[in-house]
This record gives structure tokens, C-alpha cells and sequence, in this order.
């Protein structure tokens, strides 16, 4: 696994972005904080950015779900031309997870 901003060879999975998930090399995490008792939770830059520019992000965890909801039921859809668009909007919202300074 390698850090989403440097490239570091990462081992430690405890390093991740305690809201996207994203792995964070030792000198790219931007705040460690106490998040629920005693378990510290790493932030990256984007999510520290974002939270203290006080805009509200979309939740990654709400985008993460529905995409896996539309990739799971696309094959009950009847119309080939739904089931491409359905594709079409999972996929992007893939790229917004991972790729977030992506304008669309």
C-alpha cells in the first residue's frame, strides 16, 4: 500500500484517513486526534482542509455505500441504456473517493 499523497511504501495499516479511508504516509497526516475515548483517529490533508474551511463535505462513507448499492443492483435493471448510466454515475463517484480535486 502507498501513501495517496507522497508515494510511501506504507505497512502500517493503522495509517489511513480515519474519514476516507485514504492510506497517509508518516509525513503527510494531517492531524491526530482523540475521536471516540482513547482511540486516536489520523486525518489527511484533504479532510482536515475541507473540515476547517468549514464547507461540508460529502461523507466518502455515504458515497462508498451507494456506489457498492448501484454496482450490486445494476443487474436487475431491464433497459441496457439505464444500466450504462447507472454504471456511468457509480464510476464517478468512484473517481470523486479517490480523486477529490477532480472538477466535474
Amino acid at each position: 500500500m502507498r501513501c495517496f499523497f507522497c508515494g510511501e511504501e506504507i505497512v502500517d495499516r493503522e495509517k489511513e484517513c480515519f474519514n476516507c479511508d485514504r492510506p497517509i504516509g508518516s509525513g503527510c497526516y494531517a492531524k491526530e486526534e482523540k475521536v471516540a475515548g482513547d482511540i486516536r483517529g489520523v486525518f489527511c490533508k484533504y479532510c482536515v482542509e475541507i473540515r476547517d474551511s468549514n464547507v461540508v463535505p460529502i461523507r466518502m462513507e455515504n458515497l462508498k455505500r451507494w456506489t457498492f448499492v448501484i454496482k450490486r443492483n445494476i443487474k436487475f435493471l431491464s433497459s441496457e441504456d439505464i444500466k450504462n448510466a447507472f454504471l456511468q454515475i457509480a464510476e464517478d463517484m468512484e473517481k470523486l473517493i479517490w480523486e477529490p480535486d477532480i472538477e466535474y
